[in-house]
């Protein structure tokens, strides 16, 4: 939005088959979609980059599809993967990072991790504020072990996402609507492809909030996740 407002002209190829595919349920997605290619921003979902040769003074890029793109400027948000390898080498359980209990704590007693490669087995949500605070209590417990003192749960905090510019809106927090999870989404507002609002449920309490085009109620509900 902002690059467009300066007067660039803006592709987003994304992996996923559409945007947040984590955070927003299909609906809130395609809603998102339609506001920034109403921004005039043009969308290439489903797809990933195949290989950048910038030795021609602009970057030309290949796609998995066969598509190719010219740009001068090219902004790359690829991920990471935990490596697991050390860790498997040393006994400990992995999957997609070492897997922890609630206290932090891994198949190996005296052992904890925090941060990206703690693995609960829930959705991966990277945060650097979430990393710092798993490594202040994980070694908390470290110590409790030797000290021979109760162990302290870790108590997840809601990711959040608030962004306003202008008039484009993006408002998130908590979960989103993932039914292998057991969550349910309950739409708020889904009006002319403008404006959309829901609230994620688990068991009957709001566990997640995700707005397009509009804040009305976030801070209530974002609340209600803090509180449940």
């Amino acid at each position: 939005k902002t690059a467009r407002d300066s007067g660039l002209q803006v592709t987003v190829v994304e992996k996923m088959d559409r945007l947040l595919a984590r955070n927003l349920s299909p609906r809130g997605s395609e809603v998102l979609a339609g506001l920034l290619a109403g921004k005039g921003v043009r969308l290439l979902a489903g797809r990933s980059v195949q290989s950048i040769d910038g030795s021609a003074g602009s970057a030309a890029i290949a796609l998995d599809d066969g598509t190719r793109l010219t740009a001068e400027l090219v902004l790359l948000a690829i991920g990471a993967r935990c490596d697991t390898g050390l860790a498997g080498a040393a006994g400990l359980q992995t999957a997609r990072g070492v897997r922890v209990n609630a206290f932090l704590q891994t198949s190996s007693p005296s052992i904890f991790a925090g941060g990206d490669i703690a693995d609960s087995g829930r959705p991966a949500e990277c945060s650097a504020r979430r990393a710092a605070a798993q490594g202040r209590l994980a070694g908390k417990n470290a110590a409790a072990v030797l000290l021979n003192r109760p162990l302290q749960p870790y108590i997840e905090e809601a990711a959040s996402l608030d962004l306003k510019y202008r008039d484009f809106e993006l408002h998130l927090a908590g979960q989103g609507a993932d039914p292998d999870h057991g969550c349910l989404e309950i739409f708020l507002e889904d009006s002319d492809g403008l404006r959309y609002r829901s609230v994620v449920q688990r068991n009957g309490a709001t566990v997640g909030v995700q707005m397009v085009g509009s804040s009305t109620d976030f801070q209530k509900y974002a609340k209600e996740i803090a509180g449940s």
